[in-house]
């Protein structure tokens, strides 16, 4: 297995965690490395689809947080097709922190631009100018693990 599978793998382990505790249901993960989204699930009889990201706790504190274009288009894109209610980009800072991003929230708050970055993330390849968009990560919505349970500042459920 290589680190961008057990990347994708711990991601949606923990979203899965998130997701059995809020009651989530009809999760359903996408199975190639190459599907444009992570996962689907039904909460509260609205269908949603997202995009995963497992980053290093270190990142966490950044004053905002990056999607690229492609996988911004790839989200509204799955969510019209496959006639999703909602669609979110879900950032898992380490293995108890997760920020939470609605596509409308990061569409009326987020900035485009372009960054030079690794062309993958798993390894290192090159480097290639990316389209991505800065997300400020105070328009997240966070949940905090503590003794295996996901609580936020105000708990609540995260529509």
């Amino acid at each position: 297995m290589n680190n961008f599978e057990i990347a994708e793998n711990k991601g949606r382990d923990l979203l899965k965690t998130f997701l059995d505790q809020v009651g989530a249901t009809d999760q359903q993960p996408t199975t190639n490395k190459f599907d444009p989204v992570d996962y689907f699930f039904t909460y509260k009889e609205k269908k949603v689809v997202v995009e995963i990201k497992v980053r290093d706790l270190k990142y966490e504190n950044y004053d905002s947080h990056i999607i690229e274009d492609n996988k911004l288009n790839n989200l509204l894109e799955a969510k019209e097709i496959n006639n999703c209610e909602c669609a979110y980009y879900i950032n898992f800072f380490g293995e108890n922190v997760v920020y939470w991003y609605s596509t409308n929230v990061i569409l009326n708050n987020a900035t485009s631009s372009t960054l030079t970055c690794n062309r993958t993330t798993a390894y290192d390849n090159g480097k290639v100018d990316k389209a991505v968009w800065y997300i400020p990560a105070e328009v997240a919505k966070i949940y905090i693990k503590v003794d295996g349970i996901w609580y936020n500042q105000i708990i609540k459920n995260f529509e």
